[in-house]
């Protein structure tokens, strides 16, 4: 019998395909954050990061007009691989530091429109604005 280990995740998250900003020691380099909840994210990014070094995670969600600027700690990384024909990106593990309740909670509300609807949610999202603009 194989025993495994499974971890309980304290957040539900989202598949996402969302740009983000990662920023430090006064630069910043262009990502892709493909996983979102309430407590972190899954970046993927042809740079390396150092897990000890601070970090700014910027991003804009669809359904949240302000940019969300929030420190995060690298908490896992996974390495690029090459096969000949495909060079991945690092993915990181990122946890997020201090936030607003009210962030947190619209953080949570996207996390779950998006579990549910994914796409749709824009495609609706769009119809929704469209109605009320005539």
């Amino acid at each position: 019998m194989v025993k495994r280990n499974f971890r309980i995740r304290s957040h539900k998250r989202a598949p996402v395909n969302v740009p983000v900003m990662i920023i430090r020691g006064g630069a910043a380099s262009e990502a892709v954050m493909r996983e979102l909840s309430r407590g972190g994210a899954l970046i993927e990014s042809d740079e390396r990061l150092d897990p000890a070094e601070p970090v700014v995670l910027g991003f804009r969600l669809k359904a949240i007009p302000e940019v969300i600027e929030v420190p995060v700690e690298v908490v896992y990384t996974r390495s690029p691989v090459e096969d000949g024909r495909i060079k991945k990106r690092f993915g990181y593990g990122v946890k997020f530091g201090e936030m607003s309740e009210e962030m947190a909670a619209r953080i949570d509300s996207y996390v779950k429109t998006e579990r549910l609807f994914g796409d749709l949610a824009a495609a609706l999202t769009e119809a929704r604005a469209r109605r009320e603009r005539e």
